[in-house]
């Protein structure tokens, strides 16, 4: 049975999606072990949206996993069908402080050949695992 809700972070990260439960008893809440699907928006504190499932799939985890950031993970976990919930996620419980170590130089000719590049874009990456 699937079972959609409504969840809204908001702060240093905000993530706006419905949320569907796939196995999970309406009166429990979502709990360790649930496979939860969600559809989300994430922005940053000035509103630049930094990541959407807008026009793809919704992401789909198990809570207690950790395939996501934890305070996004603990934001979900216990919240019932129709619930909305504001939350504040600080980096320590996203994606961690800024670090020096993870900027990476790119080489223009990495890049696809139509892409223009601007002064203090973030651009974000995938490795092979993930």
């Amino acid at each position: 049975m699937i079972k959609k809700l409504l969840f809204i972070l908001t702060s240093a990260l905000v993530v706006t999606g419905m949320f569907s439960f796939v196995g999970c008893s309406s009166k429990a809440g979502a709990k360790d072990g649930d496979t939860v699907k969600v559809d989300y928006t994430l922005t940053l504190e000035d509103g630049t949206v930094y990541d959407t499932s807008s026009g793809k799939e919704p992401i789909e985890f198990i809570i207690g996993e950790n395939k996501v950031i934890p305070g996004f993970e603990d934001a979900v976990r216990g919240m019932e069908v129709g619930e909305t919930k504001t939350v504040t996620i600080p980096p320590e419980e996203g994606y961690g402080m800024p670090s020096a170590n993870l900027v990476q130089v790119v080489e223009k000719s990495q890049l696809p050949a139509d892409y223009t590049p601007v002064v203090g874009q973030y651009i974000s990456g995938q490795s092979s695992d993930g």
